[in-house]
């Protein structure tokens, strides 16, 4: 998909970081949510462009119980 100069003249172009993936259970629930949030920049008169950010998945982040040393590992995303 891609857009022309047109589709977002004159329009504040709004982008939405979106951290949904298919290997992050944690946050499944956001893809539905940007899709909202893209609904309600286009019917504010804005351009909405959806962009990805990586995360790991929970499973990838934390040892199992009795693995290791039993430290935490803590990764902040959103």
């Amino acid at each position: 998909m891609g857009c022309i100069h047109a589709d977002y003249e004159g329009k504040p172009v709004i982008a939405i970081i979106n951290t949904w993936s298919e290997i992050n259970p944690c946050h499944s629930h956001l893809r539905q949510r940007a899709e909202d949030v893209k609904r309600g920049v286009w019917q504010a008169g804005g351009f909405p462009v959806e962009m990805p950010a990586m995360t790991l998945g929970e499973t990838f982040q934390k040892q199992p119980p009795g693995d290791g040393d039993g430290g935490a590992v803590a990764v902040v995303s959103g």
